[in-house]
Parts: C-alpha cells; sequence; structure tokens
C-alpha cells in the first residue's frame, strides 16, 4: 500500500511529534539507535538535528550516533536515502539486527497495522530483543479515542476536518477487494467507529484536473484507492501489551494527539 502512495503520503509528513523528539533529547551523548518503521525518515532528520543542536546554544545538546533504520516499503526507503541516510527494507516480525546491540529504538506508527493481538505482541518482543539491558525504546500507535481523556480536547486529526466531512468524501472512494475480508470503511476526520478497521488513502487532485474533472462523468472522476488495515487502540491495550514482555519495563504511558505511546525498559533478566 505505502509504496503505491509513498510520494504523497512523504509530502504529508514533515512534522516530528513532539513527545518522540524529547524521548531523543532524553538519550544519553553517543547513544545508539534504531527507527523501526521509519517512513520518509523524518525521526532521522529530527536525530540529526539534536545531535548537531551543539552548533546552537539556544537548543538543547544531544549527540547521537548514527541511528539505523528500516521500513518495510521500498519505495519509502528510496526517499530516506535520497535524504542522505542509509536505510533497509525490512519486517518489525524479523528484524536484521543483533539482540542486545541498541540503547534505544523508536517505532512509530508500526504496530497499529498488525492484524491480530498475538502478532502485535511479537512485533513487541521482537524490539525488546534488540535493546541493551538499560536500554530503552518508544512505541506509538493511533488511538481509537481520538479525543484526550484527561482534557476532553478533540485531537487535530479530527478537528482540521470538522465541518468539512461531506459524503462525497466516502462515495467516491473505491477499494480494492480482499478477498474473505470483512472490515468497516473509515470516513475521514471522524470518530472511529471500530477497533479494525480500513483507513482510504484518496488522492489528492490538483486544481487543473478538478477543473477538467468537472466535465467528467462521476465514473471517470472515481479514484480507486486501497485501503489502509489499522487496529486503533483503547486506553491501556498498549500497556497491557507490554506487560506480557517479561523482559521489558514500562517507564511511562501517555496520550498525545490523537495517540498512544509508551517508554519502555529492557531489564537485565536472571540467566
Amino acid at each position: 500500500v505505502y509504496d503505491s502512495i509513498a510520494e504523497e503520503f512523504s509530502s504529508t509528513r514533515h512534522s516530528p511529534w513532539p513527545g518522540v523528539v524529547q524521548f531523543l533529547q532524553d538519550q544519553p551523548n553517543g547513544a545508539f539507535g534504531a527507527d523501526i518503521g521509519c517512513g520518509n525518515g523524518k525521526y532521522l532528520l529530527a536525530a540529526v538535528e539534536r545531535s548537531s543542536s551543539e552548533l546552537n546554544d539556544r537548543k538543547k545538546t544531544v549527540r547521537l550516533a548514527p541511528v539505523l533504520a528500516l521500513d518495510r516499503s521500498v519505495r519509502l526507503t528510496q526517499i530516506v536515502r535520497e535524504r542522505g541516510f542509509d536505510v533497509v527494507v525490512g519486517d518489525v516480525m524479523r528484524l536484521p539486527y543483533q539482540a542486545g546491540r541498541l540503547d534505544f529504538f523508536l517505532c512509530v506508527a508500526v504496530i497499529h497495522h498488525l492484524s491480530t493481538n498475538g502478532r502485535r505482541l511479537e512485533a513487541i518482543q521482537e524490539l525488546a530483543r534488540l535493546l541493551r539491558p538499560g536500554g530503552t525504546g518508544l512505541i506509538q500507535v493511533w488511538s481509537k479515542e481520538q479525543h484526550d481523556p484527561a482534557s476532553a480536547e478533540p485531537s487535530p486529526y479530527i478537528r482540521k476536518n470538522k465541518g468539512r466531512i461531506a459524503h462525497s468524501d466516502i462515495s467516491q472512494v473505491i477499494l480494492e477487494p480482499v478477498n474473505d475480508v470483512r472490515l468497516p470503511l473509515h470516513v475521514s476526520g471522524t470518530e472511529f467507529a471500530a477497533s479494525d478497521m480500513l483507513v482510504p488513502w484518496k488522492p489528492k487532485i490538483s486544481k487543473a484536473s478538478s477543473i477538467r474533472g468537472k466535465k467528467k462523468s462521476v465514473e471517470e472522476s472515481v479514484a480507486p484507492v486501497t485501503g489502509r488495515y489499522y487496529h486503533l487502540f483503547v486506553q491501556g491495550e498498549l500497556e497491557s501489551l507490554i506487560a506480557l514482555v517479561p523482559s521489558l519495563r514500562l517507564l511511562h504511558a501517555y496520550y498525545e494527539r490523537g495517540n498512544w505511546a509508551v517508554v519502555v525498559m529492557k531489564l537485565e533478566l536472571n540467566k
């Protein structure tokens, strides 16, 4: 899916989450980590900015070692290489790295694409394998709750689309059929109706194309897209998965702008 939308997807992914930036800032000087599911590499850029911040006294200085990068999308890894970073194509379920070597990892917007609780747990166990004892990791997933549980503040995803949701947003989207799969289709910018949904990526239409499209029939102007599978996490669900991994200790869990996140630490288990 992401290979087919890589360029447009990348153009919308440029602002790092504040919680992730803070996690990078909290890493000790010289820390060696990995961005698992790096997308277009925006957190690699953030790591470079943190590493070079000693050039600017107004920024906090954090010198990080080179960050390993991996993504499943071939096209997104090409975009990362074009930005000047080393990256490999890989799967979070079978990571091509030695155990116990990392000081930290990022895994942002990855686990929610896995379709069963067992696969999500297995992925977290695989991430834990990479950390040295005392190393830390940040995992972030999309939340079913799109209002902050503490303040009831709507997430930017809901807020920016308020009043703009039209019936045509979904009626003019055709999803490629998937055999034996029946999942509800999410309407962009609305609350999530279920914990497992298909979220369509509707290609943007240029102004010129839009003008020409007025002369076309409805059938000609319909944009076929492939739905992206998401498991929407409810409050406490991610923490419950962490509790099933004996080698990890939960340090911190938080809600940020429509996402749940946890920071975990690798324990040194008795051999």
